[in-house]
């Protein structure tokens, strides 16, 4: 099965998207990474997603089935530890940084999740990491970069930073929390899968 991995930094909304992008594709139970009962999308949205840096230490994998011409395709969607310059202090976030690079070693198509409303400036803000993240997923896998929290206010100024420093990239703006971009998102998966 193919893997699509959500990659970006902290906070850029990375498992909110998981989450929602994986219930509008039509999954209703979400098995959590280590064991456990499943979850509703609910569920998951109250124990995996706030606004702690690094919550998501571990790859959330979602098997799911993305509508393709007549028939659809099944892949793999993979939630990932938020990747920053330097080297944590925190052992666990440094292996989850290292599986998250992993698997973007093996992933065939990569989805980059990147904060179109952080105020410059802020460790959840568009920089170096991300044209990092650019440059190796375009070589290696399918890409596209999608700029999340675009129902913000802030997200105006943001997309015009992200235009020019990954001038390269065509965008999809997104709302990982309202669902806006995602039929733009599937239809993008569909023909890449």
């Amino acid at each position: 099965m193919r893997e699509c991995l959500i990659v970006g930094k902290p906070n850029a909304g990375k498992t909110l998207f998981f989450i929602n992008f994986a219930e509008y594709l039509g999954l209703r139970l979400l098995w959590p990474t280590g064991g456990g009962a499943p979850l509703s999308p609910c569920q998951a949205r109250r124990l995996l997603v706030d606004d702690t840096p690094h919550r998501t230490r571990r790859l959330q994998r979602a098997a799911v089935r993305v509508a393709s011409g007549l028939g659809s395709r099944a892949a793999v969607l993979v939630d990932s530890t938020g990747l920053t310059e330097g080297i944590s202090p925190d052992a666990e976030v440094r292996q989850g940084m290292a599986r998250t690079l992993q698997a973007m070693q093996r992933a065939q198509l990569v989805l980059h999740l990147v904060d179109a409303a952080a105020r410059p400036g802020t460790p959840s803000a568009p920089g170096e990491v991300d044209r990092e993240v650019a440059a190796f997923a375009r070589g290696r896998a399918g890409y596209l970069l999608l700029a999340n929290k675009v129902d913000l206010p802030e997200a105006s100024q943001g997309l015009r930073h992200l235009a020019e420093l990954l001038p390269d990239d065509a965008l999809v703006p997104v709302s990982a929390r309202l669902g806006k971009g995602f039929p733009q998102v599937r239809r993008m998966l569909a023909r890449r899968l």
